[in-house]
This record gives C-alpha cells, sequence and structure tokens, in this order.
C-alpha cells in the first residue's frame, strides 16, 4: 500500500510521479538493513501477539469482578492485535518488496481497501479509548463517592469507539484502489482522486485529513492533558490516607493511585511511540523512506510496550497470568495421571489375565464394566 503520507508529503499530484517516486523504496538498500528491519518487526510481532492475548485473557477470565477500566484496557489490546496482525506483516513485506502491492485481482482491491482502513481505524479506537480511560479515572479519583461508569455504558462506549473509527473512513475506504504504473509495471494501492472518487480533487483529500487529524488526534490529545492534569492535582492536594479513613476506603485510594500511575504511563507512552506518526502526517514537507520506516516502527512499538507495561506495573495481571498457567498446567497433570494410572492397571490386568487364565474371565467382565463406566 502506498502509504497516504507519502504522496502528500512529497507535494506529487499525479499518480504515475508517485509510483516512480517510492517504487524503489527499501526495495535497494542493504541486505543487512533488510534482515534488521525484518527481525525488529518478526521481535514486534511475537511479543505484541503474546502481550495483548494475555491481556485479553486475563480480563475475560475475571469476568464477576471485573472493572470497569478493564473493558478499555481490553479495547486498546484488541486494537493492538489488529494492527499487528493485518498491518505488521505489510511492513515486512515492504522491507522486499518497497510500497507494490503484491495481490492481484478482486482479492487485492479487497485487501488494499481493508488492510489500510483496519490499521488507521484501530488507531482511531486507541485515541478514542485513552480519553474514555482518562473520563474514567477522573470520576473514580475526584469524585470517588459518586457512581461511576457503569459496565453496560462501558461495553457501549467500547462499541461506539469502533463504529466512529470505521464510519469517518468510510470515504478513503471507497477512495482506496489498486493502479498499475505504466513505467514499472508494478502495482500499487493508492487513494484515488478525480471526480468519480469520494475526493474531486487533492485539497478536498487534504481538507479531509486535516479535519480527522482535529477531531481524533488534537482534541482528544488537549482533552487527556486537561483531565489528567487534573487528577494529578487532585492526588498532590488530597493528603495520602492515614488512619482517620477506614481500611476499606484507605484500600480503595491506594487502588486508584495505582491504577491511574500505571494508564497514566500507557498514555504518556502511546504519545511517545506515535507522536512522530501524526507531526510527519501533518507536515507537508519531504521526507525520506527510511524515514518513513522509522515513523511506522516506533509507532508500531507501543503496541508490543503496552501489554509488557501492564504487566510491569500491575501484580493483579501477573499473578491472573501465573493462574492461568498453574490452572492449565494441573489439568494436564491431572490428565496425563489418570492415563498413566488406566494403563498401568491395564497391563496388570493383561499380565494377571496370562498367568490365570482360569481366574481371567471374572477379572475381564470387571474391567469391562468399569471401563465402559
Amino acid at each position: 500500500m502506498i502509504n497516504e503520507n507519502i504522496s502528500q508529503n512529497l507535494q506529487i499530484t499525479s499518480e504515475e510521479n508517485v509510483a516512480k517516486a517510492i517504487s524503489n523504496c527499501f526495495v535497494n538498500d542493504r541486505t543487512i538493513f533488510k534482515i534488521l528491519r525484518t527481525l525488529a518487526y518478526s521481535l514486534l510481532i511475537v511479543v505484541s501477539l503474546t502481550g495483548n492475548s494475555l491481556i485479553i485473557a486475563v480480563v475475560r477470565r475475571d469476568k464477576k469482578t471485573k472493572p470497569t477500566v478493564n473493558y478499555f484496557i481490553q479495547n486498546m489490546a484488541v486494537a493492538d492485535l489488529l494492527i499487528t496482525v493485518v498491518y505488521m506483516p505489510r511492513m515486512m513485506s515492504m522491507v522486499f518488496r518497497g510500497y507494490e502491492w503484491s495481490i492481484e485481482g478482486t482479492i487485492g482491491l479487497v485487501l488494499c481497501k481493508l488492510v489500510p482502513i483496519c490499521h488507521h481505524a484501530a488507531i482511531l479506537v486507541s485515541i478514542q479509548t485513552l480519553v474514555v480511560i482518562s473520563i474514567e479515572r477522573f470520576l473514580a479519583i475526584v469524585y470517588p463517592l459518586k457512581r461511576n461508569i457503569s459496565k453496560t455504558f462501558a461495553k457501549i462506549l467500547v462499541v461506539l469507539s469502533w463504529f466512529f473509527a470505521l464510519g469517518v473512513r468510510i470515504p478513503r475506504l471507497l477512495s482506496l484502489t489498486t493502479r498499475r504504473s505504466l513505467s514499472t509495471g508494478k502495482l500499487f494501492c493508492v487513494t484515488e482522486t478525480g471526480p468519480s472518487s469520494m475526493f474531486p480533487h487533492e485539497e478536498a483529500k487534504q481538507i479531509y485529513y486535516q479535519v480527522l487529524f482535529f477531531l481524533f488526534y488534537t482534541f482528544p490529545g488537549m482533552a487527556i492533558f486537561v483531565i489528567n492534569s487534573v487528577i494529578v492535582a487532585t492526588l498532590i492536594r488530597r493528603k495520602p490516607p492515614g488512619n482517620h479513613v477506614s481500611s476499606e476506603e484507605q484500600r480503595r485510594q491506594i487502588l486508584n493511585r495505582r491504577v491511574f500511575r500505571m494508564l497514566f504511563m500507557v498514555t504518556c507512552l502511546f504519545v511517545v511511540c506515535w507522536i512522530m506518526y501524526f507531526i510527519l502526517q501533518i507536515l507537508n514537507v519531504k521526507f525520506s523512506c527510511p524515514l518513513n520506516f522509522v515513523r511506522l516502527l516506533l509507532a508500531h512499538t507501543n503496541s508490543a510496550l503496552t501489554p509488557c507495561l501492564y504487566f510491569a506495573c500491575s501484580s493483579n495481571y501477573r499473578n491472573a497470568v501465573r493462574k492461568t498457567f498453574r490452572s492449565r498446567n494441573r489439568k494436564k497433570y491431572v490428565k496425563d495421571l489418570e492415563i498413566n494410572s488406566k494403563s498401568t492397571f491395564e497391563l496388570m490386568v493383561a499380565v494377571f489375565c496370562q498367568t490365570n487364565k482360569e481366574a481371567s474371565t471374572p477379572v475381564l467382565n470387571a474391567w469391562k464394566n468399569l471401563d465402559a463406566k
């Protein structure tokens, strides 16, 4: 897929010129760079798949006492998994083939539309979820005695985040298509502009991206900053829990502080990893293909580091993973013990029947009845 920002930042309007400009990205790089880039994304894929899958498994395992914020954590893990499964393999393909679109025909066209849409929808879902998490922590810490976001409402917010993220990307979904370069003969996935497209001209596409940037990047970023600033000020002003409060209130305040600290670090990690992606997206300047790769690699690193941060900061998640593996190992041990016991008993019966043929009939009948049960 031709990245939407490459064509924007190179200030090229002709599709053929765009294809010429980027068709050699990464293809002619040294072998050592290709190996390092492949290894980097291979590591990201393994860590992200493992970490985010564990987060989802841990959250789903605790169905009775699951806090509201865990629905949002699970939602971000699903978004990170989508980025990992859908887009990271595409990045590994780019290391060897550049931005050339490898799959032709109807399947290639469908993937051309779905891959970038799923990637950007997952980004938008993560941003919306971070805003909702900030609001949820604000209510839990600033107004602890009032009713927080209910589990039902949390599920509705999760569904709405995907609905809005996919809905605002419909114009680009309809405009994405595959085009073959006349000069190189290579196939590319491009955002088409023209009378028959959702974007009649290049300026319309620029306006669309600018609106998305302010709606889903600028405003949410400001909201997260303001809300977290109020939370930090409240925690600083509020005295640490002492002897004058009940043990339950003391435990709740300590837990709120720990959860906020963890989620604040998750938000900061997201900003650090994605800031370069967002800045280069809106700057109308030229940037090289290697810089674009670093920009995407840094952004996708967030999907792998976020679950690691959860496990590093939360003993509850670590303990839940240990219990999960212990439970599975215990079940496997019991099953193996039953199989081994049955095999041993069968061997004993066979030996007894072989050496005591006269007494074998009652034993065999008893064994058949036991085995039938």
